[in-house]
């Protein structure tokens, strides 16, 4: 067996796309993100990166999968509501004693990241949103309540154009193999 010949049961490599449709993804790629920095905007909302972590978490570590959607909605929504705990607790009253309060809170949801346990809340895509949340300049700056709502409209925005995406490219697939 040579090199470049796949083992058995190896999962297959999906072929690249042609230039011409890499042309094509990348320009609806760049009137999905265009429209839905717009749709923000218009709503006055500047904390769309929330969507757009969203999408990267669905896409990248859910493969874009409809069936898995719901760990990446679920995900990203416990990951964003762990951040902004940290930011009650650390500019309230309680000041560095926050901080901690919020490490015993935390360290039992990476013990369960770790674990394995509650999948569906607990998870990668809930452990990249709160990574991302806990930078200081959001947890600084940010507006939890607009971010929230990009996040929504992201799983929203996002699901229904990717869903009917996936919809269309499997009924193609269906017509194509039937």
């Amino acid at each position: 067996m040579s090199a470049t010949e796949p083992r058995a049961g190896a999962a297959s490599v999906p072929a690249r796309p042609t230039h011409l449709q890499a042309l094509g993804l990348l320009a609806g790629a760049m009137v999905m993100v265009a429209s839905f920095i717009l749709l923000c905007v218009k709503l006055g909302n500047a904390e769309f990166y929330a969507g757009f972590l969203f999408l990267l978490c669905w896409s990248a570590l859910e493969e874009g999968k409809l069936e898995k959607l719901p760990r990446a909605v679920f995900g990203s929504a416990f990951g964003l509501a762990l951040g902004y705990s940290l930011h009650f607790f650390t500019t309230g009253s309680l000041g560095a004693t926050g901080g901690y309060i919020f490490g015993a809170f935390v360290l039992p949801v990476i013990y369960c990241q770790l674990m394995g346990w509650f999948p569906l809340l607990v998870n990668f895509t809930a452990m990249t949103f709160l990574t991302v949340i806990t930078i200081p300049h959001i947890q600084q700056h940010g507006d939890f309540g607009k971010t929230a709502i990009a996040l929504l409209l992201g799983i929203v925005y996002f699901g229904a154009i990717l869903g009917v995406a996936s919809r269309l490219s499997g009924t193609k697939q269906q017509d194509q193999t039937g």
